[in-house]
């Protein structure tokens, strides 16, 4: 973890939030990690550029030192990450002032166009129409800020939250700004987010459209292939990314398997839902 930061790399696949993340789950176990949750609270905050006005966000090494806003390497995941620190009750105002600073740089990338889609996925994209997925897209954004409205009992967060999702609740199939079946980047993913979201909230709106997602899965089988007809929009031939959890068949089929089945448990702390 210390490596990463020292690279500031806080991103969850290659950085020190995919350490952060593993304390947490320790820590809800009952592990004694709590110093290095605190080191890596105030790493975040030590490493935090700031905007002409003192708001946060972070580079994502990953990505060629763009600022992403997404919840899987940038703005939103730090967002979501620190409010789960928070609840755990270590660090509680740092966390405080790191997710309000965020957010407000978070909350002043919003815009309205013809195109669908409210924010950039990164600082500089020019505006079109915005792929709809967990991993790209508005609903990583509303996910989090939904969270922080939640913990920090926030109105003017909770507002934006809602006019995110709401728009969110709109998009659909037809758009064809979902781009496969998979976790990452396609419904699968869409179904478990609503999901999760409708269990944290129980609003019935967020389940039923879990549910309309989870029934958009099989719609992307059209592929005659070796993997049940389904094609990740990564490289077709690499048998990995077609078969793999993030982007292929495993996460299509635990989708489906979840959805059909009233004992299973949700599997969305594998997601950037954690």
């Amino acid at each position: 973890m210390k490596s990463k930061i020292g690279i500031k790399d806080f991103d969850l696949g290659t950085g020190a939030l995919a350490a952060g993340y593993y304390f947490l789950s320790r820590l809800k176990n009952g592990s004694d990690v709590k110093n290095q949750i605190s080191f890596l609270v105030h790493s975040i905050y030590d490493n935090a550029l700031k905007d002409s006005v003192g708001n946060f966000y972070w580079k994502s090494p990953s990505l060629y030192d763009r600022v992403y806003l997404g919840i899987s390497h940038g703005s939103s995941l730090m967002i979501s990450f620190i409010i789960s620190i928070y609840e755990e009750g270590i660090e509680t105002e740092l966390c405080e002032e790191i997710a309000g600073r965020a957010i407000g740089f978070l909350a002043k990338q919003y815009r309205e166009s013809e195109y669908k889609g409210l924010f950039p996925n990164m600082i500089g994209d020019k505006i079109e129409p915005m792929q709809f997925s967990l991993c790209y897209g508005d609903i990583g954004v509303g996910y989090a800020l939904f969270r922080a409205a939640n913990v920090l009992k926030d109105k003017s967060i909770e507002s934006l939250s809602t006019l995110i999702l709401d728009d969110c609740l709109l998009r659909a199939k037809e758009d064809n700004l979902t781009l496969d079946a998979g976790i990452f980047y396609g419904a699968s993913g869409l179904a478990i987010a609503f999901d999760k979201l409708a269990k944290i909230s129980g609003n019935n709106r967020f389940a039923k459209r879990a549910k309309y997602w989870n029934e958009q899965i099989l719609q992307y089988a059209t592929h005659s292939n070796d993997y049940a007809d389904f094609k990740s929009r990564l490289v077709e031939d690499n048998i990995l990314w077609q078969i793999s959890y993030g982007w292929g068949i495993i996460g299509i089929g635990m989708t489906l398997m979840y959805f059909d089945s009233e004992i299973l448990p949700s599997f969305s702390s594998l997601t950037f839902i954690a």
